[in-house]
């Protein structure tokens, strides 16, 4: 069995990162707004889950 991790990445756009990645077979599990800023979580093709946080 592969083991799967979470992982965040800080980035400027999340939203525009997460649709580049789901045309790469991403798949959008949810997105919202928090008090450091807006943030994007999906898992890839593998099943891996990661976070995609706004650095704006």
């Amino acid at each position: 069995m592969r083991p799967h991790w979470h992982t965040h990445f800080a980035v400027e756009d999340p939203h525009g990162h997460a649709e580049k990645a789901r045309a790469n077979g991403a798949t959008l599990l949810a997105d919202g707004i928090s008090a450091t800023g807006t943030w994007v979580r999906l898992k890839d093709p593998d099943g891996a889950t990661f976070t995609l946080n706004g650095t704006k």
